[in-house]
């Protein structure tokens, strides 16, 4: 809070000052507005009581005045208004300041599913279908999806088939329009359900580097070995020795703080999935920024990670879907095939088609010595 009082006050002091004009100026307007009003009423008042009548014109004047101090009482007590109005949300502003936790609404959420069995909670999806406010047609399309607790799967297609829509649906960051989800027999929207999910559009926090991974588990931040544990998984295990400040640098040029690369911030969000014992994993394609080869060695610390947890792949590149124990292939919001690698490309359909035409790109990639050409 010092540092962003501070480059606050510095940053906005111009503004401030010209604010200050501003608001000076329209005091003196108004001020002279009502003088002149005053003016007014005195003038026609005096020739009343020395006149003793009231002409046309001074009846004009005197209407005229009388609604315009009208109008100004009225804004008067429409600011008088918001004092008592904006007055009763100090309290919460105060609070915060203070740093204090707000009340809870409702009844607490269990700390983890209320599955049976020891393991984590199985995803079940019937008669899914799903579709965007501005939309032409279904995203999702009567899907129907079993996921065995700790079973790995991939979710492949083209752009727009429904992947990210479909993992969506299963955080229960969408509510779909037909069909259920489930997530270990309760609906996926249902606080409770552990998840931990990275998307293509992560957030890059401009804070410290603690807080950049401790965001995935608050009750963690203070933990650095877990903290360092999880940014050795995601790669970034010399990280803290690079930075000044280790752990409490700051990262992002926004506070003054040490930018990283695109596949630096890429891990970073990983290692915030990482350090949530979530039931629920979900990777939708956040690796676009690192190449092939980085790319296929965090998919599989992804996979080691996620044993014994159901965990969702999403990856552009079916070389690292591979690792999953089932692969699912997208087609305008439809699942129109689902197993192993093997299976998939002895059968020659639409996985066959797309891995071919991946390889066919691998390989011109190696004769022109350009690993991350993929096509």
């Amino acid at each position: 809070m010092e540092r962003w009082r501070s480059l606050r006050s510095e940053r906005t002091r111009a503004v401030v000052a010209a604010e200050a004009r501003a608001c000076a100026a329209a005091t003196a307007g108004n001020l002279l507005t009502g003088l002149a009003y005053i003016a007014c009423l005195a003038w026609v008042a005096w020739g009343i009581f020395h006149h003793g009548r009231l002409e046309i014109g001074s009846y004009v004047a005197v209407t005229v005045a009388a609604a315009g101090f009208a109008e100004r009482l009225g804004g008067m007590i429409i600011v008088v208004r918001g004092f008592d109005e904006h007055a009763l949300y100090l309290a919460d502003l105060m609070s915060f300041i203070r740093g204090e936790p707000p009340a809870p609404v409702g009844p607490p959420a269990p700390d983890r599913c209320d599955c049976p069995g020891e393991g984590p909670p199985a995803v079940q999806v019937r008669d899914l279908a799903f579709r965007y406010p501005a939309g032409t047609g279904l995203a999702l399309e009567r899907v129907i999806l079993d996921i065995t607790p700790g079973e790995c799967v991939a979710l492949v297609g083209a752009n727009g088939a429904g992947k990210t829509t479909l993992a969506k649906c299963l955080l229960g960051l969408y509510e779909p329009d037909q069909g259920t989800v489930l997530v270990g027999g309760r609906p996926a929207a249902r606080p409770g359900n552990r998840r931990a999910a990275v998307f293509q559009d992560y957030a890059r926090y401009q804070l410290t580097l603690r807080e950049a991974v401790g965001f995935g588990d608050l009750a963690q931040m203070s933990d650095d070995r877990a903290i360092g544990e999880v940014l050795k998984r995601a790669g970034l295990g010399d990280l803290v020795d690079q930075l000044p400040g280790g752990l409490n640098a700051y990262l992002g040029p926004e506070f003054g703080g040490m930018d990283l690369s695109g596949g630096q911030w890429q891990r970073l969000a990983l290692a915030r999935a990482f350090l949530r014992e979530a039931d629920l994993l979900v990777l939708d394609e956040p690796t676009a920024a690192l190449d092939a080869l980085a790319e296929l060695a965090l998919f599989e610390r992804f996979a080691e990670l996620a044993q014994g947890r159901t965990a969702i792949m999403i990856s552009h590149r079916l070389g690292a879907a591979r690792l999953a124990d089932r692969i699912l292939v997208l087609d305008q919001g439809r699942v129109v095939e689902q197993g192993s690698h093997a299976e998939l490309v002895s059968r020659g359909g639409p996985y066959a088609r797309m891995f071919a035409s991946q390889a066919v790109w691998y390989r011109r990639a190696t004769r022109t010595g350009n690993p991350d050409a993929d096509g």
